[in-house]
């Protein structure tokens, strides 16, 4: 199972979006005890740390766009998937374990889709 995560706000066909996307947590792969102490955030004293079996980090996206008619343009970076991911779900949401920010990069995110109300992807 992999992490996905999109939320959206359209008025007309104009939008506004953000969608996650990360690798297998040690949950999702039957390797709880793959967690690793000395990162993440704290809640009430207590480190949440980070995953840390090989297929949490494989894959990560986390892009913010704005969006008309079909054509999406923004930014892809680990600090918006780490924001909305790590701190707001996994901190304050329901305290688990987060993902490992694997860069610090700010890379261009573009999309053309068929417009599709019944999905974020």
């Amino acid at each position: 199972m992999f992490r996905t995560a999109a939320v959206g706000i359209s008025i007309g066909d104009f939008s506004l979006q953000m969608n996650l996307f990360t690798g297998k947590s040690g949950n999702d792969t039957n390797k709880s005890s793959e967690i690793s102490y000395s990162e993440g955030y704290l809640k009430k004293g207590r480190k949440l740390g980070v995953w840390n079996n090989c297929e949490a980090d494989m894959y990560r996206l986390g892009a913010l766009s704005i969006g008309y008619s079909g054509h999406k343009i923004g930014t892809n970076s680990e600090h918006i998937r780490n924001a909305f991911q790590n701190y707001f779900a996994h901190k304050i949401i329901s305290p688990q374990a987060g993902f490992r920010m694997i860069d610090r990069k700010w890379n261009s995110y573009y999309q053309y889709l068929t417009p599709n109300k019944y999905t974020l992807w």
